[in-house]
């Protein structure tokens, strides 16, 4: 019997899938979710905030998760091309890291101290003068200066740099901590890094956490959160999630607050949250300014300490200065009046500028100012080894301030968040 041949041409007549039918909102319309404005309680009572009537109109959080084609319960399909989608249209989850001096920055630093630069000019005097002395290695006195500050000044910069470097590996092992989304078709719970996360995934929140991205809550159980790096005055701010109920009524006249900010610290509850915003379109990224960039000087207790201590030795340290020149012009003065050198000999002058370096060089040896940075030093490559025993430590200065610790007793999380242990009897 003849085959018949099958008809195959609707197959060419399929609608082909795009981003825009996939994806029915853009990155631009999610940020607004998290304007300043828009989510400022009105004066008014009986208005909601802007956030709550966008989300209104987006269809409350079913709503939303149909238009980022995700679901609250089984989360996005999580794909390989499903990711890839994502990220085009809303981009990639990219967390900007401080930005480190460069090295020759650094050294260059180390030369706009009051002191060296009074020890180059009075080097480089020497130097002029000595090319008038009797002496034929005079000169090797002021080349030894220039070489003893280079050196010295590129071990500070060195070290400086290395501190710097460490900072920076600790604030890229920060970025990188893991998240738990909830992905696939039987709604898996799948832990992958926080730059890993796409607009669509459904994160859970805990006691400890930091909040990923810009999320909405889709879920809660007394979630409070610290938003302080926002306003300083929301340190335990409680979050709700927005509700429509059954009569098609919903709580958004009661102010609910389902707005998660990125590197906001959970600090009690749980829940699940739907992620809005990443990378560059984060209210984090869109409100930092270009120098927010830039690792800050900020001195720890210890450092105070130690720089006042230093104050106290610098002291001692310029009296000292003082009785040595006033050794040194005596010594001199009776040489001039008993001796056969002139006061305006070129070798005189050649003593005096002689003694003025050696006063600054005891003032810059006797001032410990490479304390301080030592210690940072030895924090920073401190907190390296503990990283090896799976301890994370997110600010210098708490190392520093707790001394020795021998135990130390954490929730289920592991996570201490507020500094405030208390003990109880169990």
């Amino acid at each position: 019997m003849p085959v018949s041949t099958p008809s195959l041409g609707h197959y060419g007549k399929v609608k082909r899938l795009t981003n825009r039918s996939i994806f029915r909102i853009t990155k631009e319309d999610l940020t607004l979710f998290f304007n300043k404005r828009n989510i400022r309680q009105p004066d008014n009572q009986g208005e909601c905030r802007i956030s709550l009537n966008i989300l209104k109109d987006c269809g409350y959080n079913q709503g939303l998760c149909t238009l980022l084609n995700t679901n609250k319960d089984t989360g996005i399909i999580g794909d390989s091309k499903d990711i890839e989608r994502r990220q085009i249209i809303y981009g990639k989850h990219s967390i900007a890291l401080p930005k480190v001096e460069t090295f020759w920055n650094l050294l260059a630093r180390n030369f706009e101290d009051i002191n060296v630069i009074i020890l180059i000019w009075s080097a480089t005097v020497y130097l002029l003068f000595s090319m008038f002395s009797k002496s034929q290695t005079a000169y090797i006195e002021s080349l030894t200066i220039y070489s003893g500050l280079l050196l010295s000044a590129c071990i500070s910069a060195f070290c400086d740099w290395i501190k710097e470097r460490q900072y920076l590996k600790l604030k890229d092992e920060i970025n990188n901590q893991t998240v738990n989304v909830i992905r696939g078709a039987y709604g898996t719970v799948t832990r992958i890094p926080v730059r890993d996360l796409v607009v669509g995934d459904i994160v859970h929140i805990q006691a400890g956490d930091r909040v990923p991205a810009d999320c909405i809550l889709v879920e809660e159980m007394n979630i409070h959160v610290d938003q302080s790096m926002y306003n300083p005055n929301e340190k335990d701010v409680l979050k709700e999630e927005s509700i429509k109920y059954e009569d098609d009524n919903d709580n958004h006249k009661e102010h609910p607050d389902p707005f998660l900010f990125t590197d906001s610290k959970v600090m009690n509850g749980n829940g699940k949250a739907l992620v809005c915003a990443v990378g560059q379109q984060t209210l984090l990224a869109r409100s930092r300014a270009p120098g927010d960039l830039k690792i800050e000087e900020q001195q720890t207790e210890l450092e105070k300490k130690l720089e006042k201590t230093a104050k106290q030795i610098s002291k001692y340290a310029m009296l000292a200065t003082f009785l040595s020149v006033v050794t040194h012009l005596v010594f001199l003065i009776v040489v001039i009046l008993f001796g056969e050198r002139t006061l305006f000999s070129n070798d005189t002058l050649l003593s005096i500028l002689n003694i003025c370096i050696i006063a600054v060089v005891l003032m810059i040896v006797a001032i410990p100012e490479g304390l301080p940075l030592a210690v940072s030093i030895a924090m920073a490559l401190s907190i390296s080894r503990l990283k090896d025993d799976e301890i994370l430590i997110k600010n210098l200065e708490s190392i520093q301030s707790c001394a020795m610790l021998h135990d130390l007793c954490v929730g289920k999380t592991g996570t201490i968040t507020k500094g405030k242990l208390n003990v109880g009897a169990y």
